[in-house]
């Protein structure tokens, strides 16, 4: 399991993470959700964890039902909406005025 991933997209919209910067480019002053922590983990990061998992697998010679479970992965940094949008924006030059949502916000957004 890898809850919230980022990397390479064609579209904007295709991440949790990305999508945050299509937001503050169509609205620099866009109420972001700053309550909920979430762990962004690159897709770099992910294909280097299955190989690893893949190379130990075959190193040790175990079949399938020796090397089993569920395994979750996922970045060390926990971020919100708000601060992706503060770090989107000084790496893309987008000037903002972003806000922190508010509860009322974040419940029509649904």
């Amino acid at each position: 399991r890898v809850p919230v991933l980022f990397g390479p997209v064609q579209d904007l919209r295709e991440s949790r993470v990305t999508r945050v910067l299509d937001t503050i480019r169509t609205n620099p002053q866009a109420a972001l959700d700053d309550s909920t922590a979430f762990f962004p983990t690159s897709t770099v990061d992910v294909a280097s964890v299955i190989s690893q998992f893949c190379g130990e697998y075959v190193s040790r010679g175990q079949l399938p039902t020796e090397f089993t479970g569920v395994f979750h992965w996922q970045g060390n940094e926990a971020h919100t909406e708000f601060s992706i949008g503060l770090a989107m924006a000084r790496l893309a030059g987008v000037a903002v005025d972003l806000r922190k949502a508010s509860t009322a916000d974040r419940t029509a957004k649904g």
